[in-house]
């Protein structure tokens, strides 16, 4: 299986040939394909210096002794004096188009859910992979401009490493519980006509937090 548009004599056409031959005798460990019909040993030539190349097509599944496995079986073939492998890794290698490959527009938008919190009909998500950011920030002038303008407003600061709500908004209270015997609740508090909870609130100031 010579690289095609090779010039080559009779002798490396037949060294090239039982060179193949011991390539494809040996088997994935895996999946039990040899490695020549499988694709993996691709364009296999003889060079000017006598050396027996190929190009080894390495698959993401593929154990880290297979081309070792490969060069053995070259080299011991006789009249092979080099072997030279050229390995293309999984990136390298063209891939297979996708069965239903994404598009603008194919993933459908998430709908509201109007029963998932009771009395609440929007909410704002303000997050970031990075701290510092200002999150708190934006979430604390979010809030309050829109009960500036009329709006019913809570705030869950939902950071358990730092919470800033509460000197965002100035606001030292403990929190109380109300409800009946047996479903009590944690009642919020109320700055700026912003509703507010946070870790902030439950622990003293540099208190560490111990959760499970």
């Amino acid at each position: 299986m010579p690289a095609p548009g090779t010039p080559i004599t009779i002798e490396a056409d037949q060294l090239l040939r039982r060179v193949a031959a011991a390539l494809s005798r040996v088997i994935h460990p895996t999946n039990g394909d040899d490695i020549v019909s499988s694709g993996r040993v691709r364009e296999l030539r003889l060079d000017e210096e006598g050396t027996v190349r190929f190009r080894f097509a390495l698959q993401a599944e593929d154990p880290g002794t297979l081309v070792r496995m490969a060069r053995s079986a070259a080299e011991a073939v006789p009249g092979v004096a080099r072997v030279k492998v050229d390995i293309a890794l999984p990136s390298q290698s063209s891939p297979k188009p996708a069965k239903d490959p994404l598009r603008a527009g194919s993933v459908p938008a998430p709908q509201p859910n109007p029963n998932l919190l009771p009395g609440v009909a929007r909410v704002l998500a303000v997050s970031s992979g990075k701290g510092g950011v200002g999150k708190s920030t934006v979430a604390t002038n979010l809030a309050v401009a829109l009960a500036a303008a009329g709006q019913r407003v809570g705030v869950l600061d939902a950071d358990v490493y730092g919470p800033n709500i509460p000197t965002m908004f100035g606001e030292r209270r403990k929190p109380r519980v109300g409800g009946t015997r047996g479903a009590e609740r944690i009642e919020p508090l109320e700055a700026h006509g912003v509703r507010l909870m946070s870790l902030g609130f439950l622990l003293d100031e540099a208190q560490p937090a111990v959760m499970r």
